[in-house]
């Protein structure tokens, strides 16, 4: 559920993109013209940034996370989309860091269906020559 203080904490993390030769950092509000070459490159003109781990905000342990996360990434290579690793990392060290999946191509729908299916509260969607924002799985 949206909250102010839910979105503050969202605000408050730093979102990185893990590629081979080099990390991609990306916060909520910001444009990134890293960000902007790498959809270039890749022919797409959005990425979502996304997890299974801790439902609803909800610490888990870190074997149910690994399993919840092996889980999105079966659907996704069943659904034949490509994804790309990273992380989320608060900027307070209030909130442990997680393990975070960019997908490029999909739509804002399919982005918040997916965070419904795995009870995440939001999603970071990003698009060429765009501020970063969360995308509220609870909206329409």
């Amino acid at each position: 559920m949206k909250t102010p203080a839910l979105e503050a904490v969202y605000r408050a993390t730093a979102y990185i993109l893990c590629l081979f030769d080099r990390e991609i950092d990306l916060r909520i509000g910001a444009m990134s013209p890293e960000m902007d070459e790498f959809l270039d490159q890749l022919g797409v003109s959005c990425l979502v940034c996304m997890t299974a781990e801790n439902p609803r905000s909800k610490l888990l342990e870190r074997e149910d996370n690994i399993h919840r996360n092996k889980a999105l990434k079966r659907q996704l290579t069943e659904a034949g989309l490509k994804y790309f690793p990273g992380f989320a990392k608060s900027l307070d060290g209030e909130w442990p860091t997680e393990n975070m999946l960019w997908v490029p191509g999909l739509s804002t729908k399919r982005a918040k269906c997916l965070g419904v299916d795995y009870q995440q509260n939001a999603v970071v969607y990003v698009c060429h020559r765009q501020r970063a924002k969360l995308l509220w799985c609870s909206e329409k």
